[in-house]
């Protein structure tokens, strides 16, 4: 029997040759890299999986929800997803032309807003609803009033601002004409003070503060117009006040029927009248409450939206105030004359 030693030069390099061949790598094929793409991505599979289909259903449904909520109004259930995704976008929006793109549509939905409301007969609704129309509206004017003497391209989005503005004027003057139809409407007037925006003057101050500074007169104006309306709400209360007499009248006439101490006696004619003063302490409980409910609701929010509406005007007054100091800012220190 042969063993290695007995192998000479030629024969112990041929095998050598074939052992190493036999150890070269091949070539790399689709096959194989597919094979381990699969085999990688199995690994983690159930996790990821998971993690991508709640993923995919929470956005669903958060994109769904959120188209939803875009003809929300007050006091609906999705209206509160509608303002976080408009603080969320206000947030995202980096540059002041993309910040006063995204004040510009908020305005715009509460107008819209505002619109429904009113053809409701929501008064207090639609006083907080065109207020903060105008808060929005100022601050769209002072983002855009710090670049637009800056920067050359801000002049073009003023100039839509200024368009836009219009066309809401247009808007509301015809909401306006809808109202005055019905007499028993008190939120016409708010739409013509919208529609009355002053005209735009030229040479004084730039376009986008002047936009400003008409958005936080208009605000004010509303807010004045909020305020006489809670102020005429206080004229229903005297209605209660009648009606706590009768009750209070009501409740008194029975007390002499619980003044006499012979009523627990035994005595046949006495039970009739021990009843009276059981049915005294029920029946006029409920009078007060049930008179206080309706009225109080009404005169309260319309207070709230007074309040609510003089806030948004002090803040569109200082967004124009914003708006008149970035525009000395930005002016040219010594305009060549023509």
């Amino acid at each position: 029997m042969r063993g290695p030693d007995d192998l000479d030069e030629d024969q112990r390099a041929r095998i050598r040759y074939q052992v190493l061949a036999s150890l070269r790598g091949r070539s790399i094929t689709l096959g194989d890299r597919l094979y381990d793409a699969l085999a990688l991505a199995a690994l983690p599979a159930p996790h990821i999986v998971r993690v991508l289909v709640v993923i995919t259903i929470l956005l669903g449904i958060l994109a769904t929800a959120t188209v939803a909520s875009a003809q929300s109004l007050p006091d609906d259930a999705l209206y509160g997803l509608k303002l976080a995704g408009e603080q969320v976008r206000l947030a995202l929006a980096l540059t002041p032309e993309d910040r006063a793109a995204v004040e510009l549509s908020m305005a715009e939905h509460r107008l819209a807003e505002a619109e429904q409301l009113a053809l409701d007969g929501r008064t207090s609704d639609v006083l907080v609803a065109t207020s903060s129309y105008g808060e929005h509206l100022a601050n769209a004017a002072a983002a855009l009033a710090t670049v637009e003497r800056v920067d050359p391209n801000a002049g073009a989005v003023v100039d839509r601002l200024r368009q836009r503005v219009a066309d809401q004027q247009k808007r509301a003057a015809d909401i306006a004409r809808r109202l005055a139809a019905d007499p028993g409407s008190p939120t016409a007037p708010v739409f013509r003070t919208i529609a009355s925006l002053a005209p735009l003057a030229v040479g004084l101050l730039p376009l986008s503060a002047q936009i400003a500074e008409n958005a936080a007169s208009v605000t004010e104006r509303i807010a004045s117009e909020a305020a006489r309306i809670a102020r005429g709400g206080q004229a229903p209360p005297a209605r209660p006040g009648a009606d706590a007499t009768r009750s209070s009248a009501a409740t008194a006439t029975p007390a002499p029927t619980r003044t006499p101490a012979r009523s627990d006696a035994p005595r046949p004619g006495a039970g009739q009248p021990a009843r009276s003063p059981q049915q005294a302490t029920v029946t006029p409980r409920p009078t007060p409450q049930e008179t206080a409910k309706p009225t109080s609701d009404p005169r309260s929010a319309a207070l709230d939206a007074a309040e609510k509406a003089r806030r948004d005007a002090e803040k569109a007054r200082e967004a124009a105030e914003k708006a008149k100091e970035a525009a000395k800012k930005t002016a040219s220190p010594s305009p060549t004359p023509r």
